[in-house]
């Protein structure tokens, strides 16, 4: 092994990890009073190449012909665990000629090296999360036994990409990454579950699951049993984008309701009319003509404000914000800059359904359709979701209001 350095450098951010003993092959790690052993092939197959190797991010290691990204599995793990176990932990892909492959397996020992070495403290106790707690460990593993160190990150997944030897290709890097990322589709595609290269050693959070109200108490009311599943579903979901759209859908049941109230008004008008009678086409036409009208000029984000206006309260609506800018900071009053557009909310009465209808519904076709002014404009698990994350609020306390306001009294 390569005596000039120094190995408890790797070790520098693990509380209470310590070097107990070396071998031939291997050295050995002290944690959690068990011992375990990093070989000094990969060792110094590391510091040779250790110039060479950088961390992406924090969760991606490159070198010259190699990339190994870790991967995150999104919704039910069952069915990815059924496929990896059915194919004994280990899935690999070849090119045709044989020259590049590909592998979804456990975190190398090669990349944990890299991300102890580089890595610094906080990342590393974000890394450390994913490694089994001290009395698991305990239970695992009797004091006599000797694993390999990567095996307390074995459920960690990375997809590695390796290059034939002398492989040259301009802008490498991005090459392997595009490897990496179509093989998660190929991979994802025969198994019937999500993958994701992962950005983060955080895991990922519910957007919701800080808003909670705090508030238990009996119903008053009975609420529509119609739209209950989308909010109990948006609260579950792990995807802001999702939860934003399913409390969407649940202001979109609202759409018909207000936006036939004055059309029915107008037909029962024209209906009770004395001089209406069914036998005279004109007037069959001009109601027929009233409907056509009526669906010719249907405007979306106009029904939304209406149905704002119909079942919500401008000043309480105008008080929430206030209250969530007083405890959270200045968001929605500020100017934001939300996927192709500009929004900054101002608390008048007369304009606020207004000004709230123009922000969701904007962002409502940015997510169904991801296009504003002829350029895309959302990647999910990207930054992007962030900036979704912080509208999610807003829409839940409107339909909330929506829910608790059109339920039947007990």
């Amino acid at each position: 092994m390569n005596m000039s350095f120094d190995m408890s450098h790797f070790l520098r951010n693990i509380p209470g990890a310590k070097i107990a003993d070396s071998t031939d092959n291997a050295i050995i790690i002290r944690l959690h009073e068990r011992h375990f052993s990093i070989s000094n092939a990969t060792i110094n197959k590391y510091l040779d190449q250790r110039n060479t190797v950088n961390i992406a991010g924090e969760t991606a290691c490159y070198a010259p012909g190699y990339y190994e990204h870790a991967v995150d599995i999104l919704g039910p793990r069952k069915s990815f665990l059924d496929f990896m176990n059915a194919n004994e932990q280990r899935i690999a892909l070849s090119s045709n000629d044989e020259q590049m492959c590909v592998e979804l397996s456990a975190i190398s020992e090669y990349m944990l090296i890299a991300l102890l070495d580089q890595l610094d403290r906080q990342q590393t106790a974000q890394l450390l999360e994913r490694m089994p707690p001290e009395l698991f460990i305990q239970r695992r593993y009797a004091p006599d036994d000797l694993p390999e160190f990567g095996d307390l990150f074995s459920r960690v997944m990375t997809i590695k990409v390796r290059a034939p030897e002398g492989y040259r290709q301009t802008r490498q890097k991005k090459v392997l990454f595009e490897l990496a990322q179509s093989s998660l589709f190929n991979i994802a595609y025969a198994g019937g579950f999500g993958l994701t290269l992962a950005k983060s050693w955080t895991r990922g959070e519910n957007p919701l699951a800080l808003y909670g109200s705090g508030a238990l108490t009996f119903p008053r009311r009975v609420y529509d049993e119609a739209i209950l599943p989308y909010y109990q579903l948006a609260l579950s979901s792990d995807s802001a984008i999702y939860a934003y759209l399913l409390f969407y859908n649940i202001l979109e049941y609202f759409y018909l309701e207000v936006a036939e109230t004055e059309l029915h008004q107008h037909l029962i008008d024209r209906l009770l009319d004395p001089t209406f009678s069914h036998r005279r086409v004109t007037q069959l036409r001009a109601l027929a003509s009233v409907v056509r009208k009526h669906d010719a000029e249907l405007d979306d984000e106009q029904i939304l404000a209406d149905v704002l206006n119909e079942h919500l309260l401008a000043d309480t609506l105008i008080t929430w914000i206030e209250h969530y800018e007083a405890e959270n900071g200045h968001y929605y009053t500020e100017r934001q800059r939300l996927f192709g557009r500009s929004f900054t909310l101002k608390l008048e009465e007369e304009s606020i359904m207004a000004q709230i209808a123009k922000r969701l519904y904007h962002l409502r076709r940015v997510l169904a359709h991801n296009v504003e002014g002829g350029s895309r404009q959302f990647v999910p698990f990207s930054d992007q979701e962030d900036v979704l994350v912080k509208e999610l609020p807003l829409i839940r306390y409107i339909t909330e209001q929506l829910i608790i306001k059109t339920g039947k009294d007990i």
